[in-house]
């Protein structure tokens, strides 16, 4: 575990922002697995996901109070940055949210190193289960396509 407060207070807003990122980016996918593509089996994939993230973050040791405690979103550089470009379909928002989970999985990953080096292949795991859950959505939606 970090020693320093100031660099431990640095990471865990690292940890924060990617917590955030990943669990709304798992929850958008969730909504229109379930709603937009209408696949349950997905859904409950994506859903389990969410979960067993969840319990990955209870096994480091930091209280949701002291990430949360970490958070300055006033000063936050990239708060007022621009939006991304324009979502063209339900399949690109499922697959721009999906590149944001596995990106926030790879930073959980990385800081878990720091925080708790034991719990390092939990959020590695996540990360390539999270790549098997897009190939095949991804092929599910390249086969709704040629219907």
């Amino acid at each position: 575990m970090m020693g320093s407060d100031p660099a431990r207070q640095r990471l865990l807003r690292i940890v924060d922002a990617n917590i955030n990122r990943a669990r709304e980016g798992l929850r958008v996918c969730e909504d229109l697995v379930r709603f937009g593509l209408e696949a349950p089996a997905q859904f409950r994939r994506l859903r389990t996901l969410r979960h067993d993230l969840n319990a990955a973050l209870r096994s480091l040791p930091v209280k949701a109070v002291e990430a949360v405690a970490s958070r300055d979103s006033a000063r936050d550089p990239g708060r007022r940055s621009p939006g991304s470009s324009s979502v063209r379909s339900l399949e690109h928002l499922l697959l721009i949210n999906l590149q944001r989970v596995k990106e926030a999985l790879r930073v959980l990953e990385e800081a878990s190193r720091l925080l708790a080096p034991r719990q390092t292949a939990r959020f590695q795991a996540l990360r390539f289960r999270t790549y098997d859950v897009e190939r095949d959505l991804l092929r599910r939606v390249a086969a709704l396509r040629h219907r």
